[in-house]
């Protein structure tokens, strides 16, 4: 999609450095039509590993297959181009994927810029848990179903589901069986950040460890507690601003002991001095700027 004539004839009309956003954008340099320039790649995710862990989690065997072949299309796309330019990894664990897997000679681990850098977390108690994020990918409703059935079904705490294109199935299990569950379909950004905000607990359990979850920063910035397991923080460098659980019990335990501990402006310190060594949008330009010289 980007095999535009038009586009390299821009990018021809000066030597400046190029940034690609994704390796989805990256066809003119996979093609070698970029000679001499200084070029960067931000990978999102190891992409074939997200296809994998997509096709893992599909229960349709035509979605399956393709994103299994598309699963192995990317590993052998990502090799080729993983040293024809200077890769900007979101996470620790997708740059040392890059060094190991492709070889890659120069990655460097820069972290997510964000729009805004201050805490916005509301001291005290909130009165339910919340997972959110997009309903219509099959990793997130397979997410949102484990916590039903394993663990909200053994309790009696609020948990409101909410995200973008539930399916009719999620809604209408949630309607038949659990009178503590709610879910918000497709929610406007401002509800989504007032659901984050005013939440107990932001429960995120992930079944993907590659990249870094954009929804559990915004949980951090911007919610109190945040409960996931270690696969979803795992090279995000956030372990320790999150509370963490793998099994169903070990996730009913600290819902137990979360939903009846307040947030803390102590803890809202701790956590804002903690995200500013990553997440600091200057210093994190100035990383950039370093590799134009």
């Amino acid at each position: 999609s980007r095999n535009d004539k038009e586009l390299l004839d821009n990018l021809e009309k000066d030597n400046f450095p190029i940034l690609f956003e994704g390796v989805h954008t990256t066809y003119l340099l996979f093609k070698n039509k970029l000679h001499g320039r200084k070029v960067f790649i931000r990978i999102f995710n190891v992409e074939n590993l997200y296809y994998s862990n997509l096709a893992l989690h599909e229960k349709n065997l035509f979605k399956r297959f393709y994103y299994s072949t598309e699963a192995k299309l990317l590993k052998k796309y990502e090799q080729k181009i993983s040293n024809k330019a200077i890769i900007l990894a979101l996470s620790i664990s997708d740059k040392e994927i890059f060094q190991s897997t492709f070889k890659s000679k120069s990655v460097i681990f820069l972290p997510a810029f964000l729009p805004e850098n201050n805490l916005k977390s509301i001291i005290g108690k909130g009165k339910y848990c919340l997972y959110h994020g997009n309903l219509n990918v099959n990793e997130n409703e397979k997410a949102v179903f484990w916590l039903i059935n394993f663990i909200f079904s053994k309790l009696k705490i609020p948990l409101v589901i909410a995200g973008f294109k539930p399916s009719n199935s999620l809604k209408n299990f949630v309607k038949k069986n659990k009178q503590y569950i709610s879910v918000v379909d497709t929610p406007s950004e401002k509800n989504m950040q007032l659901l984050v905000m005013n939440a107990q607990i932001n429960i995120l359990p992930s079944f993907n460890n590659t990249g870094v979850k954009l929804k559990l920063l915004n949980a951090l910035y911007n919610g109190r507690h945040c409960l996931v397991n270690q696969v979803g923080v795992v090279g995000s460098g956030l372990n320790d601003l999150c509370n963490l659980a793998e099994t169903a019990d070990e996730f009913i335990e600290k819902i137990n002991i979360l939903f009846t501990t307040p947030f803390t402006a102590k803890e809202m310190q701790h956590r804002s001095i903690a995200l500013k060594m990553f997440y600091d949008n200057e210093q994190n330009a100035r990383i950039i700027s370093e590799l134009l010289l």
